[in-house]
């Protein structure tokens, strides 16, 4: 067997997708040496043949002779049965097999003893140790949907496992099938409101939902990922690129609502004035002048409140042991790092070896030495939670039937906690990305590692489940960015460019599950985002685990003759927009924004590729107002030739989002960008710092924008 046969072998046997077919529909082969590269990175020796193959049998047989895999799934998508993988034996010794059921508090709830010479095997497997009976064992129990410890006795050795009772479907509330339902989207670090400090908080997210549920009737408010970012320019301001997406940006935290509680004057607020004034969010400078005064904040709660033991300090305490090690090793990461950046260190790979792992002898030494800053840390989360909490509570108040709508971005960076925390789990020195697209027409690399899919699964998906459940928290929906990333992702080699990307498979029906069980226990409705290059059998199983789909205005089209589709249409199961954080606003859209400033930046490969684009456009502004007018919400005052409309306007808007509120699909989201006349998108695919993203604020005030004419129309357009 040759060296690029074994590869290929190999290749399969970690998941390794080696061809897939672009958006415009060509065969893309992997390049031997980008497997080759992608295996070097998950630890295989790839320059001695026979050293390759001895490592491949010895994870295979890890694999395959197990007596019961790390996680047990039943129900659900899987029925009543398990796998177990016995070693056949030529001796007529009687041996017995025993499975244990019990609680995540260890009680005792169901024991299943078996036979072993009674039971008939499935088939058979040869393996370096010897043969294998590969078994199914029925579990025939009402044991309610949740997280259970399994354990397997047999010849006197006990294997455990976790078992996870799946629903068949996450969860969806009876009514919206019968009352479709909408909301707004927003960014919150946009928001400009007299009483923030120069990027939106918790405390307008608060009138938000109190607006949205009271003034407008509408059932949810979609906000950006809340996820803990450097907060630095330019790598560490984007949402979808934090350091842990198990924990928050205390960017966010309101001090207005921190005075409430903790401190009793904060005449420093002034300090905020001159980064208010900015043309664009200053993170940097807003992000340290509120550590400085939260730090303040802090000593004054663990004065008044941690040395008294006070009923807050009591919470505090509580929400801490709750949390335990992830909490910790974050705020242990947050302290060091802050140690480092003073000294122009930045990042956890450029630490003394000594600290680079979170358990190593110097990092104890750390913690003795660092006590109340990593106190402050954990200070922070649980006030972020605190305020959540409140917003949650607003929006219930409100009348809001669904509430806050999070969102899960889909990696983390490899310089932050998440990574330094749980480094077993990640396939590090490889990113994942995107191929090469219409939008991005080089393919995108977002900078992080993946997840390893079979790491995920020899931790029990512990670290997954968590990350489900920590981004629930608070919310009645939650939208998982990249839904392709749960069954597919796509891996770029160090030093190769998205075009040499390949994808990776994920164990889908399992994460699926997961995430289903989580909505269920929670009661939150699931988002799947499911634009791109996603074939139909993913949106069929998406469709099968009652996950909505994600349907952006833009894409909704006949591709035969490049038709925008009519209202009736759009799948049922999903969530309707115009446009997302990665895509021009209607204003944009309408004058073709993004067009010229993908030209002014370079962005297309060719000429042949602008002028694909400028033509499009033009013929897809006369397209829209064509199906607006087929589906009979084209106003009268605007006529079809769109060069007769030169700017968006409020009714043109406004006639849009009435088409979408047609649609059968469940959910309509209202861009609040799109209301309000943003031209400029949120972020531009591909560029870092030649275009602003995630940096712009309204030009108009929060208080300006309640009292703006045309969101009262809202009310009437999804009675």
């Amino acid at each position: 067997m040759n060296k690029e046969t074994i590869l290929k072998k190999i290749a399969d046997f970690e998941g390794i997708i080696q061809q897939y077919y672009d958006v415009w529909g060509n065969l893309k082969k992997a390049k031997t040496e980008v497997i080759e590269e992608l295996l070097r990175v998950l630890g295989y020796p790839v320059e001695n043949p026979s050293a390759l193959m001895e490592k491949y049998e010895l994870k295979r047989a890890e694999t395959e002779e197990r007596i019961i895999d790390p996680v047990v799934f039943i129900k659900g998508v899987f029925g009543r049965k398990i796998i177990i993988r016995i070693p056949q034996r030529s001796s007529l010794t009687e041996r017995t097999i025993s499975l244990r059921i019990a609680d995540e508090t260890s009680t005792k709830l169901l024991q299943v003893d078996n036979d072993v010479s009674a039971l008939e095997p499935i088939s058979t497997a040869g393996t370096q140790s010897g043969n294998l009976g590969i078994y199914e064992i029925e579990i025939n129990t009402s044991l309610p949907i949740g997280y259970y410890k399994l354990e397997v006795e047999l010849d006197d050795i006990i294997t455990e496992s976790r078992l996870v009772v799946c629903p068949e479907t996450a969860y969806m509330p009876e009514r919206l099938r019968q009352k479709k339902g909408w909301g707004v989207g927003i960014n919150l670090f946009e928001i400009n409101s007299s009483e923030n400090q120069g990027i939106g908080d918790l405390s307008d997210l608060k009138k938000i939902v109190n607006w949205v549920g009271k003034e407008l009737g509408g059932q949810f408010v979609a906000v950006n990922p809340f996820h803990h970012t450097t907060n630095r320019y330019p790598y560490g301001v984007s949402p979808y690129s934090p350091i842990s997406r198990l924990y928050s940006n205390p960017i966010y935290i309101s001090l207005n609502r921190a005075d409430d509680m903790y401190i009793s004057s904060i005449s420093a607020l002034e300090e905020f004035d001159k980064v208010k004034s900015y043309s664009y969010i200053d993170y940097d400078q807003i992000y340290e002048k509120k550590m400085k005064l939260l730090k303040k904040a802090f000593l004054n709660f663990h004065k008044n409140h941690l040395c008294k033991k006070t009923q807050w300090a009591e919470i505090f305490l509580d929400y801490i042991k709750q949390e335990g090690r992830d909490l910790h090793y974050h705020a242990l990461f947050m302290a060091i790092n802050e140690y480092f950046c003073k000294a122009n260190i930045h990042g956890w790979k450029s630490w003394p070896d000594e600290y680079k792992h979170p358990e190593a002898e110097s990092i104890k030494v750390f913690e003795e030495s660092h006590q109340k800053d990593i106190l402050f840390q954990k200070y922070l989360q649980w006030l972020f939670n605190q305020q959540l909490k409140a917003v949650e509570n607003t929006a219930l108040a409100s009348g809001l039937e669904i509430g806050l709508c999070r969102d899960l971005a889909i990696g983390s960076l490899e310089q932050g906690s998440d990574v330094w925390a749980n480094q077993h789990l990640f396939v590090r020195d490889c990113s994942v990305g995107a191929p090469p697209d219409a939008f991005s027409p080089l393919g995108q690399n977002w900078g992080f590692p993946p997840l390893s899919p079979r790491a995920l699964k020899e931790d029990r998906y512990d670290f997954f489940i968590k990350l489900i459940r920590k981004n629930i928290a608070h919310a009645g929906a939650l939208r998982i960015d990249h839904a392709l990333g749960l069954f597919r992702l796509f891996w770029i080699p160090p030093g190769a460019s998205p075009s040499d990307g390949v994808y990776v498979r994920y164990p889908a029906e399992e994460l699926l599950s997961i995430i289903a069980l989580e909505s269920n226990l929670n009661k939150t409705i699931i988002i799947a985002e499911d634009l791109g290059t996603v074939a139909e059998e993913v949106r069929e199983k998406l469709r099968r685990f009652n996950m909505l789909s994600f349907r952006v205005l833009y894409f909704e089209k006949d591709y035969s003759n490049g038709e925008f589709l009519q209202p009736e249409a759009y799948p049922e199961l999903a969530i309707v927009s115009t446009t997302t954080h990665d895509l021009p606003t209607l204003s944009g859209f309408w004058i073709g924004r993004d067009i010229k400033i993908k030209k002014q930046l370079n962005r297309y490969p060719d000429q042949d590729a602008l002028e694909t684009d400028l033509r499009e456009r033009h013929y897809d502004r006369w397209r829209l107002l064509r199906a607006l007018n087929n589906a009979g919400v084209l106003p009268d005052e605007i006529d079809l030739n769109p060069d007769k409309t030169e700017h968006m306007t409020d009714e043109l808007v406004l006639a849009i989002y009435r088409f979408l509120a047609m649609t059968p699909s469940i959910l309509m989201q209202v861009y609040l960008n799109d209301l309000i006349g943003v031209t400029d998108q949120t972020n531009l695919p591909g560029t870092i710092n030649e275009y602003p993203n995630w940096r712009l604020r309204h030009c108009l005030s929060l208080e300006e924008i309640f009292g703006l004419e045309v969101f009262k129309k809202l009310k009437k357009l999804r009675p």
